[in-house]
């Protein structure tokens, strides 16, 4: 029955599991994007949310009370103990190479039974993915006729590949290995291929080579607007906001220091950068310019107020994929901000009201910002610019959340998916 059409419209709430390994509560990157996609997911019509979150015992109690706050039914897979890998296991593939979480879902093995009675207890003909490394806890999914939306939060593939070539994969959590590179990268295609959808943060986050029948959808995420909104105050503070722990942010505050500071100071001494996410006691000597305060690891309240106080928002970002969470606070806050057009990749709705500058042209950026910080009237237009952007890409967020999920539901069920040959072929790939 399954395999010849979807479930039919009965009146009924249609059942939707929506599975994350990513905590639902975090303060990154990922976990703010996350509960953006549940939240959306939640206000679907017609359907009944029950959201799975994989993680610790701490994990559970915020995950359920988030969850519970929209409305939405929730399950929680607690990571316990874990079995050690067998001396068999440890010439595999998938030990010797492993990827993000791969070692770690073998190990909690008993994870994958425990969703797949989740998706039993609820009857549900359609699962949604959130982080393509989520589906190492749930391979089961693609044994069953189900319509699979994977949301992508990275382009994995080309985002470890840039890791690997900077010397800048974490240690411990996956192989660094030119394999593992392979592997990721054909595990990520074959995933893809065998779904119903693909939902990305930008359009350059799509993949370029799935069948016809994989719907490809991009939703830009955005956060709900501040009841706090930015008011400046006049005193020249450009801001920016990153852990330098992550590269894509090391990079840029190495940008700041090293090539737009030194420009700033020429063009208008009285201009102060605050950097929040990097300490001066750990930074090299020759980032500490004088124009730069570095704020270390701030509060969310402290980061809130520099935010809603800044003049100027500054986002010299270099990678074109996923969603700039920095850039997409300050639209909640209506904190005008210039970027370079890579920031601004998430932000594709607002990207004509921002000023951009490219980071080959530090004097240029240090020219705009010394221009914008008098003008405050132009700040002011910029802030209530961006604000509306915003409200209007919220309400499109979920017309297009519910437009794929309705469109879904009108196709046949897909079936099991086909296991490639080379995972039989290319036993360095495939276990």
């Amino acid at each position: 029955r399954g395999l010849q059409a979807g479930p039919q419209m009965t009146g009924r709430p249609e059942p939707l599991v929506y599975i994350t390994c990513v905590p639902l509560t975090g303060n990154s990157g990922g976990s703010i994007v996350c509960r953006q996609h549940v939240e959306r997911l939640a206000a679907v019509q017609g359907q009944r949310l029950i959201v799975c979150t994989i993680g610790s015992v701490e994990d559970e109690a915020a995950n359920q009370n988030l969850v519970a706050a929209l409305g939405a039914e929730h399950r929680h897979i607690t990571l316990i103990g874990g079995i050690g890998a067998p001396r068999s296991y440890q010439f595999r593939p998938s030990y010797r190479w492993h990827l993000l979480f791969e070692r770690h879902a073998f190990s909690h093995a008993f994870t994958e039974e425990r969703i797949a009675r989740v998706v039993d207890e609820f009857q549900a003909s359609m699962v949604a993915v959130d982080y393509l490394h989520t589906t190492f806890f749930a391979k089961f999914l693609f044994d069953r006729p189900l319509h699979r939306v994977i949301i992508t939060l990275n382009p994995e593939a080309r985002f470890f590949a840039e890791m690997r070539r900077l010397r800048r994969v974490p240690a411990g959590g996956c192989s660094d290995s030119k394999i593992a590179e392979r592997r990721l990268e054909h595990y990520e295609d074959w995933v893809y291929r065998n779904s119903s959808a693909v939902v990305a943060l930008t359009a350059g986050d799509l993949p370029q080579t799935v069948p016809s029948s994989v719907e490809r959808v991009v939703i830009s995420p955005v956060l709900p607007e501040s009841p706090t909104s930015w008011s400046g105050e006049g005193n020249k503070t450009v801001l920016f906001v990153g852990n330098w722990g992550h590269h894509p942010n090391y990079s840029a505050i190495q940008w700041l220091a090293e090539k737009f500071a030194p420009e700033l100071l020429k063009k208008d001494p009285q201009a102060r950068l605050k950097i929040v996410g990097a300490a001066a006691a750990d930074v090299p000597a020759h980032w500490r310019v004088p124009n730069i305060d570095f704020l270390g690891t701030s509060t969310a309240e402290e980061v809130k107020r520099l935010f809603t106080t800044a003049d100027l928002f500054i986002a010299p970002i270099e990678n074109d994929y996923g969603s700039k969470i920095k850039v997409l606070e300050c639209l909640s806050y209506g904190t005008p901000l210039v970027a370079t057009p890579q920031a601004l990749t998430g932000a594709a709705f607002a990207a004509s009201a921002i000023p951009a500058f490219g980071l080959d042209e530090p004097e240029r950026a240090a020219k705009l910002v010394a221009e914008l910080l008098p003008d405050f009237e132009r700040l002011k237009q910029l802030s209530s610019v961006l604000k509306a952007g915003a409200k209007a890409q919220d309400i499109s967020v979920g017309q297009t959340w519910q437009a794929l999920i309705d469109r879904l539901r009108a196709k046949p069920l897909p079936p099991p998916a086909r296991w490639p040959l080379s995972r039989r072929v290319e036993a360095w790939i495939w276990d």
